[in-house]
């Protein structure tokens, strides 16, 4: 799998239209990303320890590029002919087409701005009408809570939690469990329609999100 194909969609920021990009790593990437990664707040939320360097970026993206259970994207924004590395994201095989998702926004003066919720949506599209999944879990550090309003605005419901098990700053946080499920695939799960309440109304959600992904995509 390696990276995952080109996507793009327009997104007003204060005002200003730009697109939100979705490709794979290109040439100086690892560079860039890696001075995003300095931070220390960016770090608090994803169990990193210290700055990597660029030759730590690109080799992480080059064991990406042959990892055949993952699908990676960077994402940046686009102004005009301008290009600005915001992060990446990614979906990786668990079992039975089971998937796992995960997004690191590093440009945190970004956070906060609907990027992470565009980005799940086209990565939920690609993962059920291209991969065939029939679910997608993510976690989240709770603290984090714009990380969470981003996942359930595309359908993901809260599984779980466990209890004081991030470290950050001196204090355990809880990580945060979520699903989302294949509106195509659900009733091979729950076949007498049995399906909980708040599985349904994260399936309502998950099929806007598919549909408006596709009027995006615009898929052959």
């Amino acid at each position: 799998m390696g990276y995952g194909p080109y996507f793009e969609i327009p997104h007003v920021i204060d005002g200003e239209t730009v697109t939100v990009v979705m490709r794979p790593a290109r040439e100086g990437d690892g560079k860039t990303y890696a001075k995003l990664l300095e931070d220390f707040t960016v770090q608090q939320y994803v169990s990193m320890q210290g700055g990597p360097t660029p030759k730590d970026e690109e080799g992480y993206f080059e064991r990406t590029r042959t990892d055949d259970a993952s699908i990676f994207w960077m994402i940046t924004l686009q102004r005009g002919q301008q290009e600005e590395l915001v992060g990446s994201t990614s979906l990786h095989l668990r079992t039975g087409n089971r998937l796992t998702s995960g997004i690191l926004l590093a440009n945190r003066p970004l956070w906060g701005k609907g990027i992470a919720g565009l980005t799940h949506r086209l990565r939920t599209w690609y993962a059920f009408r291209e991969l065939g999944a029939y679910a997608i879990d993510s976690e989240y550090v709770d603290v984090n809570i714009g990380s969470g309003k981003a996942l359930e605005s595309v359908g993901y419901v809260e599984s779980g939690r466990q209890y004081r098990a991030h470290f950050t700053n001196g204090r355990w946080y809880d990580l945060v469990s979520l699903s989302a499920y294949n509106p195509q695939t659900v009733t091979l799960l729950w076949p007498n329609g049995d399906l909980p309440a708040e599985i349904q109304a994260g399936l309502k959600k998950t099929q806007a999100a598919l549909e408006a992904a596709t009027k995006v995509i615009n898929p052959r």
